[in-house]
């Protein structure tokens, strides 16, 4: 059955398509240009079949390259047990896929595009949207901390929440995860409570719209706070797909190079990252895309996850006049996946936790329990999980990335995939749960952005380890001409996490220069910038104020703390 939505829905959708919509694609440009449709409408095919058939139609033809266009109007696809992407484009250069202006409503269970092992494609210029809804919302009454629940009354036209028992035996044991609680008024989390919940379970009452939560044990004091009235965001699954495909993002671009993903405006993201780019080759470049709440909607979120999770790639992503505002994770995160080691074979050969790396890569140690950085070291030989190197390396605390068990152990870095030259430029950052910019890369700019309304900082610089283990840290990176506006949280963040009461021994050299710091009063919390064990950074020319137009002095703006070679001030 088709998926339905409300003729207004409909309305609204295809007038935000037309307000981002690019040129159409001009034919006489074109070296081979197929219409979807008339490939649709000839084939007798649905459309995810359709599009399959272009695809493996374009792999023949990569040479003089493809173009597949739509029509502008709204497409509703059915769920589709078999492929789980719509555009799934592996192994395929020279490909443009333009969306003219196309609005694309999924169900739940899939995505919108897969790219994997590609060169040279474009996609853009559309509008995406999931129906049903992939989150529920609803307001919040019977708040007892000590039993650790609380009433859920579901907002008219969302999802009711699925059995209890059926979850169980869906999905496992904790299958739930979690969801935040909103302002009753705005789209905003609450102030002065938990951000997230983790939920045990569910139960139903007598009213069909009404159920119990009752949270992890260990968040059941955090309800202190929570009011009747206040309102609660969280995500619905529906059975359609194993737990593995519930977290596929609804956009991925792997093991690719030249990329570029434009004009895309995404509504009620499917319960995962919004657009996910890892181990990627070369360049990928996100420009013009908007993740925001759907037009004409009570909608309270936009997102339950991240905007962009960038990991691991050879080339740092380039993000670019997009929009990002209705999250409940970090609308940026560009960061590498941490390895440790399992064992010690001898002083140059080492068991990692997992493969990534191959002859001739550069292996860089972060060793939390003393701050020490150490790089340099070549990789001679790579057998699955075990590697050679050409140097001893000494001092290991080995371990196997396990939360809190493991938060001192040595950690390794592949460091050809740290994202260096990445670029965030820009943009705009509206109402979110969490950090508008979290990053962990090397050498990169973050210029002429704009973060407003955020309940976490505008811009998180550090790794962390100890519950979830990603890194290394910043380094050579130059923060400018940005704008920070009335933020939860420090504008900017800069610290390493090492168990030792000392910066990382090597020079982070970050640029802060010429933003602009706007705070709704002129407390000394939260501070502009806040600066904690890091050695190396240059804080210039920078204005503090309030949104009176007080001028904040910059030693009651930036706060320090066991950092070394910090400069400060105005030229």
């Amino acid at each position: 059955m088709i998926l339905k939505m409300h003729q207004k829905t409909k309305t609204f959708i295809a007038i935000a398509a037309a307000a981002t919509m690019c040129a159409v694609l001009n034919a006489k440009d074109a070296i081979a240009v197929h219409s979807f449709d008339k490939e649709m409408s000839e084939s007798k095919q649905d459309e995810f079949s359709t599009m399959k058939s272009m695809l493996g139609k374009a792999m023949k033809e990569e040479t003089s390259g493809v173009k597949i266009v739509f029509e502008k109007k709204l497409y509703e696809l059915k769920h589709c047990p078999t492929d789980f992407a719509f555009i799934n484009a592996e192994k395929i250069k020279n490909l443009e896929i333009d969306g003219n202006g196309a609005t694309v409503v999924l169900d739940p269970a899939n995505s919108f595009l897969r790219i994997q092992g590609c060169e040279n494609i474009t996609v853009k210029n559309f509008t995406i949207t999931y129906s049903p809804s992939p989150f529920t919302q609803g307001v919040i009454s019977d708040v007892n901390p000590s039993e650790g629940s609380f009433s859920l009354t579901i907002d008219k036209g969302y999802p009711l929440l699925p059995d209890d028992a059926k979850m169980r035996e869906h999905y496992g044991e904790k299958c739930w995860q979690w969801g935040s609680v909103m302002d009753s008024k705005i789209r905003q989390r609450k102030r002065g409570v938990s951000d997230h919940y983790f939920i045990d379970r569910v139960e139903k009452t007598s009213a069909p719209d009404k159920f119990k939560i009752i949270v992890d044990k260990s968040y059941a004091d955090r309800l202190k706070g929570v009011s009747n009235g206040d309102r609660f965001a969280m995500p619905v699954y529906y059975f359609k797909d194993n737990r593995k495909n519930n977290f596929t993002p609804n956009v991925a671009v792997g093991g690719s190079s030249n990329i570029t993903v434009e004009n895309i405006t995404l509504y009620r993201n499917r319960n995962s990252m919004c657009f996910w780019i890892g181990g990627n080759r070369g360049k990928v470049t996100m420009r013009g895309n908007n993740i925001t709440w759907l037009p004409n909607s009570n909608d309270i979120i936009a997102s339950w996850r991240d905007g962009y999770h960038c990991k691991s790639n050879e080339t740092g992503p380039t993000i670019e006049n997009c929009r990002c505002e209705g999250l409940l994770d970090d609308s940026i995160n560009i960061s590498t996946d941490t390895i440790m080691i399992k064992r010690v074979l001898d002083e140059k050969t080492l068991e990692l936790t997992n493969p990534g790396f191959t002859v001739g890569d550069e292996m860089g140690l972060l060793y939390i329990d003393s701050a020490k950085w150490i790089d340099g070291i070549k990789v001679v030989e790579a057998k699955g999980n075990i590697v050679t190197l050409d140097t001893p390396v000494k001092n290991i605390k080995t371990g196997e990335k396990r939360p809190h068990t493991d938060k001192e152990s040595t950690q390794v870095y592949n460091m050809k995939r740290v994202n260096k030259d990445f670029k965030i430029k820009d943009c705009f950052f509206g109402m979110q749960r969490r950090n508008a910019m979290l990053i962990r890369a090397f050498n990169g700019r973050i210029e002429g952005n704009t973060v407003e309304e955020s309940s976490a900082n505008g811009i998180s610089l550090g790794n962390e380890t100890g519950w979830f283990y990603e890194g290394p840290f910043p380094r050579n990176i130059t923060i400018k001409e940005n704008t920070f506006k009335n933020l939860w949280d420090p504008g900017v963040s800069l610290y390493s996490s090492t168990s030792a009461n000392a910066p990382i021994n090597v020079n982070f050299n970050i640029k802060i220069l010429k933003n602009t710091f706007i705070k709704d009063s002129s407390s000394p919390y939260p501070p502009a910038i806040y600066v904690s064990k890091v050695r190396g950074a240059e804080i210039k020319n920078n204005i503090f104020k309030t949104s009176s137009e007080k001028i904040l002095p910059p030693e009651s703006a930036v706060k320090i703390y066991n950092s070394e070679n910090i400069e400060v001030g105005q030229e």
